[in-house]
């Protein structure tokens, strides 16, 4: 057993990007976001509202991947 709860293993996941400030708002935009599966099977995009964080989609994201 790990000494890591759940929610670090899944921030570490994680990717991160920034969106420059003219392409999203007046100011830089940071957006993580968490790749998984296979590319070609197509994308579902899942997104959270404020005060929440991806971390709202830790169960949901491997079945998700399992069904294809």
């Amino acid at each position: 057993m790990t000494d890591r709860t759940h929610w670090e293993e899944f921030r570490d996941l994680q990717k991160e990007i920034e969106l420059p400030a003219y392409t999203a708002a007046h100011i830089p935009v940071t957006v993580r976001y968490v790749d998984s599966g296979l590319a070609h099977k197509g994308t579902v995009l899942l997104m959270h509202g404020i005060p929440t964080w991806g971390y709202l989609y830790h169960a949901v994201i491997p079945l998700l991947v399992d069904a294809g």
